[in-house]
């Protein structure tokens, strides 16, 4: 089922079946991607934010979505599907910071 790109993105921008959801006592902030209710085959999954990079788990629900819609091999619709990414930031009122994991072997001396 190939579908245009009106069909996928909202008049504001935004894809369809794209959501955040905050982090709660019991689980991180997560991406929510939820198509197709009361289809056949719906698309329903949760994409974990914490300790990942959003950019890598934008790209991700993404690529769900365009495997649901038909459209991933369509390299101009995958495109304008993730320039999508900072209007959905803005809109969610979220932003991001650079996070650096530094990790080495430091030397010791034994006593």
């Amino acid at each position: 089922m190939s579908v245009s790109i009106d069909r996928i993105l909202r008049k504001n921008g935004l894809i369809m079946g794209v959501s955040y959801s905050k982090a709660s006592t019991n689980r991180g902030a997560v991406l929510c991607v939820s198509l197709g209710r009361g289809s056949a085959e719906p698309l329903t999954t949760s994409l974990m934010l914490d300790g990942r990079d959003f950019h890598e788990v934008y790209a991700e629900a993404v690529r769900l979505i365009a495997q649901y819609w038909g459209v991933s091999d369509d390299a101009e619709i995958m495109e304008r599907l993730i320039s999508t990414k900072e209007a959905f930031l803005t809109a969610k009122n979220l932003t991001t910071r650079e996070v650096v994991r530094v990790a080495y072997a430091q030397v010791v001396e034994r006593s």
